[in-house]
């Protein structure tokens, strides 16, 4: 299925730090002028006819004992075993459009192929296969070993790489990064000796420090009185209520709702929630103007890409509602799903979609990913929830309903909560906040790593199963 080409490979010492190993090395193409397709064909056609039944980590990658020149990483399962053929048939319509000089980098293969083909042409494109059947554990993510699974992997790999190597990049999640890596902003570390530092020896640990010392307290601003940062937080943590809602007799509570536009009910934000992410997104709005647009402000911010939120319960709620925690995990802090949404948007590498207007209150479709659009997280779960049509498929809420409704007031189109559900939206600091000793993290990064150890600690409860 191809032949070796031996060489000293960064790569390869890289996966041995992390614990890895790739099962085959494919070589695809010692030349990278253009692509070979008929290589590539009987490559990939051997290569799926024997591993389609299996679930692995493929990277295709260049470089050579110096650098790394251009590097993907994606997962094939046993649902999803064609990826590498449809890359395969995405590269070619991108080499005719090449030809014809209309390679456009706002689609995706025409990315892939202009990183693989117009760059380096005489460094070998290779494949590297990792076999990943169940949990396998990873070493050097965090200052433990960690359990994932083959979609977890994939993103803390693209992550990883993507820290390291970030021109190489062509995963489309990250490709934020190298739209900033791309701008002149030279000044960005000049305050990053203010630091919140996030320390833990263990999962539990590293997971508690992180809710207690930064992302739950009430300040969305780094402090700058102090070179410790963490010195100056709030002593009191506040929970922010998800929802609107209006407490019943029996002690349970009924989300708020209002009826749209166009005649469907929608979930009702909390006041306090609103306000949480207005003023997140008001701090990232300001990073990006004066870094990004140059517009001139009273004081140099932070520098934030980003922002991570968090849908979450508290521990005693949660056992009262059943759901499974190891006696063994003292959190207090129960996470239903993370996420995160960028200042830079995908398509337009401008302000994002998702963002603007926020700032101001507006744009409550969108609202930071909150809004009442269907593809976003309250127009969709409401929708869900009320068991109505969705035509965007990566917006199933129904784990989110199980989860914290009451399934039998569901029966009766009641939206009443199991128990309370919380909220935390904070601006991410690349370059001030040290998570787990990595300094650096731009905001796709840190949900990956969140996510990581949030399904470590919390593998039958975190919504985000099926992703990252």
């Amino acid at each position: 299925m191809g032949s070796s080409h031996e060489s000293p490979r960064i790569s390869t010492g890289m996966f041995r730090a992390l614990g890895i190993t790739s099962d085959i090395s494919i070589l695809l193409q010692l030349q990278t002028v253009n692509l070979e397709v008929h290589n590539w064909d009987k490559i990939l056609n051997d290569l799926q006819s024997v591993w389609k039944n299996q679930n692995y980590l493929y990277m295709l990658i260049k470089e050579d004992e110096q650098q790394i020149y251009a590097f993907y990483i994606g997962k094939s399962t046993q649902k999803k075993f064609r990826r590498l053929i449809d890359h395969f048939e995405g590269l070619k319509k991108a080499e005719q459009a090449y030809e014809n000089d209309q390679l456009d980098m706002a689609f995706f293969h025409h990315r892939m192929y202009h990183q693989l083909f117009t760059t380096k042409s005489s460094i070998p494109l290779r494949l590297d296969i990792i076999e990943w059947k169940e949990n396998k554990t990873m070493l050097g993510i965090f200052p433990f070993p960690i359990e994932c699974n083959v979609s977890n992997a994939e993103a803390l790999l693209i992550s990883h790489l993507s820290s390291h190597f970030p021109e190489a990049n062509i995963n489309h999640d990250f490709i934020t990064r190298l739209r900033w890596n791309h701008l002149n902003l030279s000044n960005l570390q000049i305050s990053s000796n203010v630091q919140v530092i996030i320390e833990g020896n263990s999962p539990v640990q590293l997971w508690n420090n992180w809710c207690d010392q930064w992302f739950l307290q009430p300040k969305l601003l780094i402090s700058t009185k102090s070179k410790k940062a963490n010195n100056f937080l709030e002593s009191s943590i506040e929970h922010i209520p998800l929802f609107s809602t209006i407490s019943l007799e029996d002690g349970k509570q009924e989300v708020q709702t209002h009826l749209s536009k166009n005649g469907t009910l929608l979930f009702i934000r909390s006041p306090s929630m609103e306000k949480q992410v207005i003023n997140a997104v008001k701090i990232v709005k300001d990073s990006y103007d004066y870094y990004v647009k140059n517009q001139a402000s009273i004081h140099k911010p932070f520098f934030s890409d980003g922002l991570v939120y968090m849908v979450y319960l508290l521990r005693d709620d949660a056992k009262k509602i059943g759901l499974p925690l190891e006696i063994e995990q003292q959190t207090e802090i129960i996470p239903i799903y993370i996420g995160q949404t960028q200042a830079v948007g995908r398509s337009s590498g401008g302000f994002s979609k998702n963002l603007k207007g926020v700032a101001k209150g507006k744009n409550k479709q969108y609202f930071a990913r909150w809004g009442n659009d269907r593809a976003r997280h309250i127009g969709g779960l409401s929708l869900r929830f009320y068991d109505l049509p969705n035509n965007y498929k990566s917006t199933n809420y129904e784990q989110w309903v199980e989860t914290i409704f009451d399934n039998l007031c569901r029966v009766q189109k009641r939206p009443i909560l199991k128990c309370p559900v919380y909220f935390q939206m904070k601006p991410t600091y690349p370059y001030n906040v040290v998570f787990g000793g990595k300094l650096g993290l731009f905001t796709p990064e840190l949900e990956t790593i969140l996510i990581a150890l949030g399904r470590q600690l919390f593998p039958e409860i975190l919504i985000n199963k099926a992703k990252r």
